[in-house]
C-alpha cells in the first residue's frame, strides 16, 4: 500500500454478492440463531466499523441481523401447534384472486376481526361448494378450521412452508361455514342526486369564494 493511500474495500458487486450470499445461508438454517447470536453479531458490527477497509463487512452483518429478526416475526405471528384443528370465527376480505373450481377454491384471506387473539392476520384457506362469485377484494364472516403452515419439500421441489412464510401467511385450512358482508345503497329517485349537484355549484359560485381546490367535504362542512 502506498503511503498516505487509505485502505479500499471490495467493490460494490463483490459486495452485494457477498449480502446475497450471506442472506441466503441465513435461509438455510435449520433453526434461527437464539439472542446470545445478535449480541455477538452487534458485536462484529462495532469491530467491522472500526477500521476503513472492513466497514463493509458491517453491510453483510446488517443484512443477516435484519433476516433474523424479519423470519423471527413471522414464525411468531403464526398460529400455534396447539391450536392446528381448532375452529375459529373471523370477518376479513380476500387478497387477491382465487383460484380453482366452485367446488374448491382456493384464496388468500386477511382477517379484520377475530374472537381469538391467536389467529394470525393473513391465512390461505380453501373452500368446497364455494359461492361461483367469490371476487378479491369481497368480506365474509367466516367459521375456519386451521392448522399451522406446515409442507413437504422433496430435494429440488417445491417447499409449500417456505412459500407461505415469504408471503407472511400465518396459517392454513379451510372454510366451514361463511356469510357474505355486503353494503348496498340503492337511489329510488334521482332527486338526490339532482339537489346535491345544485347545492355544490351554489357553493362554487358563491361570490366571496376564493380560486382553489376543494373537496366534498368542504362543500358539505364537514
Amino acid at each position: 500500500m502506498r503511503p498516505g493511500r487509505m485502505p479500499r474495500g471490495p467493490s460494490l458487486p463483490v459486495i452485494a454478492a457477498v449480502v446475497c450470499a450471506a442472506v441466503f445461508a441465513v435461509h438455510r438454517l435449520p433453526d434461527l440463531p437464539g439472542p446470545a447470536w445478535l449480541v455477538a453479531a452487534a458485536i462484529a458490527v462495532l469491530l467491522a466499523l472500526s477500521r476503513a477497509d472492513t466497514r463493509w463487512l458491517a453491510l453483510v452483518i446488517a443484512a443477516c441481523i435484519y433476516t433474523v429478526v424479519n423470519a423471527e416475526r413471522r414464525l411468531a405471528g403464526r398460529l400455534p401447534d396447539e391450536a392446528t384443528g381448532s375452529d375459529f370465527a373471523v370477518v376479513g376480505w380476500v387478497a387477491g384472486f382465487p383460484t380453482g373450481t366452485p367446488a374448491r377454491m382456493t384464496f388468500s384471506f386477511v382477517v379484520e376481526e377475530a374472537e381469538d387473539p391467536r389467529v394470525p392476520k393473513r391465512l390461505r384457506l380453501g373452500w368446497y361448494d364455494a359461492p361461483a362469485s367469490l371476487r378479491a377484494g369481497e368480506r365474509f364472516a367466516l367459521t375456519v378450521r386451521l392448522r399451522a403452515p406446515r409442507g413437504l419439500a422433496n430435494p429440488g421441489g417445491f417447499d409449500y412452508e417456505q412459500w407461505l412464510l415469504v408471503n407472511d401467511f400465518g396459517a392454513t385450512g379451510y372454510v366451514r361455514a361463511g356469510e357474505r358482508i355486503e353494503v348496498t345503497h340503492r337511489a329510488h329517485s334521482r332527486d338526490t342526486f339532482a339537489a346535491g349537484a345544485l347545492r355544490a355549484a351554489r357553493w362554487v359560485c358563491a361570490p366571496d369564494r376564493a380560486p382553489g381546490v376543494y373537496d366534498m367535504r368542504q362543500v358539505l362542512g364537514l
